[in-house]
């Protein structure tokens, strides 16, 4: 017997509930089969004029639905006179008239007294039609009508993380249907897989159970829409026509200059375009090498494209100037100024550097060589200060590369110095 619950005791203590069962068939029309349980050791007051304990025992059966263990009915012992432990609900059990169709509960009680003192009695109970035969099944229902499928999503974008494109993760359509409480749902390509860059159709068909189907879909697509980032290095990607690095704001005489310079892109940097002073941008590419540039400020700009075309809105920029002999020789003046000297190791430098700016600003190119010498006096001096620790590498650094610049820019013979342990041409 399949109760889809179960029966709770009703009886005090010592009754024997559940010592025996039956199923007494669809008691109560209900479609469910229903069960009788006897509680043979059920006891009750002593009757009025009986004798003392002619009510322990007497017994007990009762009826439960079998769909949610209702109680339907109860059987008290019915006989006389009543008997002490006489275990009414010893045993039950439904019998079948011969035939079929009638049905009956029969229920013992082994220690019953007759009327005539006779021991054991059995007593039979006749069951309702309900009883008899349980309801047939519905029939089979007809059903033609599809699921519908309801939250489809809208199109889908993507952000494509590498060449390879991106993980999509697309929510899925639910669906109802007027018999199916399920209806399965399963939609290609299927979602939580890597997809290449572009646009594909995913189709969603919901199924009932009697096979009707309903179809949508949507697309998705797998996008690079985020710019590419470019750098110029600032280490040593910059070098001017006489061999030297060059730091943003630099000032140098070389009208030539190499510039190295990158990019980076989640799906790939397919070029450069650059720009020289405020012109229009141009493809280049890296290292870039450029000459004959004038006297002046020059601004380099330089952005990477990557390979759906989208353009780097914060360009790399590098910007330095190129400086006559003339104007290198008054920078050399009033980068001295600015060095935490004393008054009379300032007072020595600044007459060294006047002294070269008066030969270079002469206007007489054939006294360009003759400061030389001053030159290597200035880069041995800065060489001697930092060494010494009065001077840092960036205090003496302006100053040691405008007069090594001066030297190359006039051919002076190379001079060898000491700058935190690299040497000097």
């Amino acid at each position: 017997l399949d109760l889809p619950v179960s029966a709770t005791d009703p009886t005090p203590s010592g009754a024997s509930f559940g010592q025996t069962l039956a199923a007494v068939g669809d008691y109560d029309s209900d479609g469910v089969v229903d069960v009788a349980v006897g509680a043979p050791n059920y006891s009750i007051p002593d009757p009025p004029n009986m004798p003392i304990d002619s009510g322990v025992g007497v017994g007990k059966v009762f009826l439960f639905s079998g769909a949610n263990s209702a109680a339907l009915a109860t059987l008290d012992n019915p006989g006389v006179p009543i008997t002490g432990n006489a275990n009414f609900g010893h045993q039950v059990a439904v019998v079948e008239k011969a035939g079929g169709g009638v049905r009956y509960l029969t229920v013992s009680a082994p220690a019953q007294l007759d009327t005539s003192g006779q021991i054991g009695q059995a007593f039979v109970y006749s069951l309702p039609d309900g009883a008899t035969t349980p309801p047939p099944p519905p029939p089979p229902v007809n059903d033609t009508t599809p699921p519908v499928l309801q939250n489809v999503p809208g199109p889908q974008f993507v952000e494509a993380t590498s060449s390879a494109g991106a993980l999509v993760n697309y929510p899925s359509p639910t669906a109802t249907d007027n018999q199916d409480p399920a209806p399965v749902v399963v939609c290609t390509p299927a979602s939580g897989r890597t997809y290449a860059l572009g646009s594909f159709t995913v189709n969603c068909t919901a199924r009932d159970s009697s096979g009707n189907a309903a179809s949508a879909s949507f697309q998705v697509t797998v996008r690079d829409s985020t710019p590419p980032d470019t750098t110029i290095p600032l280490d040593s990607s910059v070098i001017d026509g006489l061999g030297r690095h060059l730091k943003p704001g630099s000032k140098t005489l070389s009208t030539s200059v190499t510039i190295e310079f990158s990019g980076t892109d989640a799906v790939g940097v397919a070029g450069y375009q650059c720009a020289w002073d405020g012109g229009s941008y141009a493809p280049c590419s890296s290292p870039l090498r450029r000459s004959g540039l004038k006297i002046g400020t020059h601004t380099f700009v330089v952005r990477a494209v990557d390979l759906w075309n989208n353009t780097d809105p914060s360009p790399a920029t590098f910007q330095w100037t190129i400086l006559s002999k003339g104007q290198a020789a008054k920078e050399l003046k009033r980068s001295a100024r600015e060095l935490e000297l004393s008054r009379r190791e300032k007072a020595k430098l600044t007459a060294l550097l006047r002294e070269i700016k008066a030969r270079l600003t002469d206007r007489r190119s054939s006294n360009d060589k003759s400061v030389c010498g001053e030159l290597d006096a200035v880069v041995k001096y800065m060489d001697r200060k930092e060494r010494t620790g009065v001077l840092t590498s960036d205090e003496t650094a302006p100053l040691r590369h405008l007069a090594e610049s001066l030297k190359a820019s006039i051919s002076c013979r190379a001079h060898h110095g000491w700058h935190a342990g690299h040497r000097h041409r």
